[in-house]
């Protein structure tokens, strides 16, 4: 499976970016059930394990203009350090 693909410029009106699981089946429908609650999320698909996958995150969200002011992180990689200390070596080592 590839990656969710955000509506046309998703940051333009959206206030919340939500990441995900490259392959993750359920980001679709899931969307469509939260837009049908009147939520509205801009979805993609990054292995945070992955370096250069974290990076092309990155770069997509800000050639979509999305601009981020609060990164919550939930996927359990900063062996106890903050973000802002955590090296590239640390999340390499798996």
């Amino acid at each position: 499976m590839g990656w969710a693909q955000p509506s046309p410029a998703p940051c333009t009106l959206l206030a919340t970016i939500v990441t995900h699981t490259p392959g993750n089946t359920k980001i679709g429908p899931w969307q469509r059930e939260q837009a049908a609650q009147g939520y509205a999320f801009a979805a993609y698909g990054v292995d945070v394990s992955d370096y250069e996958s974290s990076q092309e995150l990155a770069r997509r969200i800000h050639a979509d203009d999305c601009q981020i002011d609060i990164l919550v992180n939930n996927a359990g990689i900063t062996r106890d350090a903050t973000l802002r200390k955590l090296r590239l070596k640390v999340i390499a080592s798996g």
